[in-house]
C-alpha cells in the first residue's frame, strides 16, 4: 500500500514531466531537483540496516547532483552529471555485489545490449573526446544492471523491482545518449522518456531494496 511519501513522489514526478511539456521551464527544474530528496527521505525512514542505508542515500545523493548538474547546458555540466550518476552506480554495485549468486546465463541480455548499443549505435557517433568517458560510463552502468540480475536469497518481490529499476536506468542514460550524440529527428518528448523511465527506475530500486529490508526484519 502506498503512503504519503510515494504518492508525493510520483505527484511531483507527474509535475515536471506536465511543466516540460507545457515549457515551463523554471517548475521543471524546481520539481527535478525535489525528487531525490524524496527517495532520500523514505530510505533515512524505513532502512534500519546501517549499510545498506549509507550506500543507498550516497546512491541518491550522487544520482541528485548528477540531476541538478544536467538541468544546465554545456560539455562541462554533463560531464558532471555523467560523474553523478556514475559514482551513483558504483554504490548501486556495492550494493548488489554481496548478493550475487552464479545465474550467469541472465547476463546475456546485458551484453546484447552493450554490443548493440556502443559498438552498433555509438562508437562512430561519439566525439573523440568523450569516447572513454562514455565507455567509462556504458560499462558500470552494465555492470549495476548485471549485478542487479544476479541477486539471490532475496524474495521474489525485491528481486523483481530493483532488477526492472536497473533495467529502466540503463534505458533511460541509452534516451540521453541518442538524444545526445545520434543525428536523429528527436524532439522534446525524449527528455520526457528519460525523465518518467528514470523516475520509475529510481524508485522501484529504493522500493525493492526496502522491501528486502523489510523481509529480513520480518525473518529476524
Amino acid at each position: 500500500m502506498w503512503g504519503k511519501v510515494q504518492i508525493g513522489y510520483f505527484a511531483v514526478l507527474t509535475t515536471h514531466i506536465l511543466c516540460r511539456l507545457a515549457g515551463l521551464d523554471a517548475a521543471a527544474a524546481v520539481s527535478k531537483v525535489l525528487l531525490m530528496p524524496i527517495l532520500i527521505f523514505w530510505t533515512y525512514r524505513s532502512i534500519p540496516a546501517k549499510s545498506v542505508k549509507r550506500l543507498l542515500l550516497i546512491a541518491l545523493f550522487f544520482a541528485w547532483l548528477g540531476d541538478i548538474f544536467l538541468i544546465f547546458e554545456g560539455q562541462l555540466y554533463f560531464m558532471l552529471g555523467l560523474g553523478g550518476f556514475l559514482l551513483g552506480h558504483a554504490c548501486y554495485i556495492a550494493l548488489f555485489v554481496p548478493q550475487r549468486g552464479k545465474g550467469y546465463s541472465r547476463l546475456w541480455p546485458v551484453l546484447f545490449f552493450f554490443i548493440l548499443f556502443y559498438r552498433v549505435l555509438l562508437m562512430h557517433s561519439i566525439p573523440a573526446d568523450l569516447k572513454v568517458p562514455v565507455l567509462v560510463y556504458i560499462l558500470v552502468i552494465c555492470s549495476m544492471w548485471s549485478f542487479a540480475s544476479l541477486r539471490e536469497n532475496i524474495s521474489k518481490k525485491s528481486f523483481e523491482k530493483v532488477l526492472v529499476g536497473a533495467g529502466l536506468f540503463v534505458l533511460s542514460d541509452s534516451f540521453i545518449a541518442v538524444g545526445k550524440f545520434l543525428d536523429l529527428p528527436t524532439d522534446n518528448l525524449m527528455s520526457l522518456w528519460v525523465m518518467a523511465s528514470y523516475g520509475l527506475a529510481q524508485y522501484l530500486i529504493v522500493e525493492g531494496l526496502v522491501a528486502q529490508e523489510n523481509d529480513l526484519g520480518k525473518r529476524m
